[in-house]
């Protein structure tokens, strides 16, 4: 009897060490993949168009800031759109406010009407649709039409490309364009959304020459 107890014992022993030993440990999961790229979580604006700029102030948005190695990345692939040529395979402007001729989109803000009262200017975007594949990186890159005395420096755009919330992103005064990266979260279209110049409690239009987006990964 006693050494049916023991090896009962032992057996309840032996398996619990097994166990213990087998055990993993969670790992948390990479929902976007490896990337060298930092994931900004931004703010949802639910209704951009009646967002005016003194509200986007008291938001605190992110600002996103761009590496060297995201402006150089090697592209696989790149896809563009022109005003000569708004559709590129599955990439295209879906819409935005504001002005167009062959030399580029004007994107206006938004006027805002209480009843028919005017009561001031809202945020507007150009909404690009574009079909993303799960895990891979993306650069967005936006030509400014050029102006003088590098009006662009120092000023910034909101944009929603990760996760569909906002967040700013600098305008390179030296090139004239806003560089947006991003990794996809998931497959299939996806809506992309890049605002006025917000500065301090003022939207500023701006011309959209060209758009590019480069799979970089």
């Amino acid at each position: 009897m006693k050494k049916l107890i023991i090896t009962i014992v032992l057996s309840i022993i032996l398996v619990s060490i097994t166990t213990a030993q087998i055990k993993k440990p969670v790992i948390p999961q990479n929902k976007q993949g490896t990337t060298n790229q930092t994931a900004v979580q931004g703010i949802q604006l639910p209704n951009l168009d009646r967002v005016t700029s003194a509200e986007i102030k008291k938001l605190r948005l992110p600002t996103v800031s761009i590496t060297d190695a995201q402006k150089n990345a090697k592209p696989l692939t790149t896809w563009e759109i022109t005003p000569l040529k708004p559709k590129y395979s599955s990439f295209f402007i879906e819409d935005y406010y504001g002005t167009y001729s062959l030399k580029g989109w004007e994107l206006e803000p938004k006027p805002l009407f209480e009843g028919s009262s005017f009561s001031g200017f809202g945020l507007s975007a150009v909404r690009l649709n574009f079909r993303t594949i799960r895990g891979s990186q993306y650069l967005i890159r936006v030509k400014l039409k050029d102006l003088r005395d590098s009006w662009y420096q120092g000023k910034s755009i909101l944009a929603s490309a990760m996760n569909n919330s906002f967040a700013k992103y600098p305008i390179d005064g030296t090139n004239n364009e806003i560089l947006i990266p991003f990794t996809a979260n998931d497959s299939g279209n996806k809506i992309i959304s890049i605002s006025n110049i917000i500065i301090n409690d003022k939207l500023y239009p701006y011309t959209i020459e060209k758009i590019s987006i480069i799979k970089t990964q």
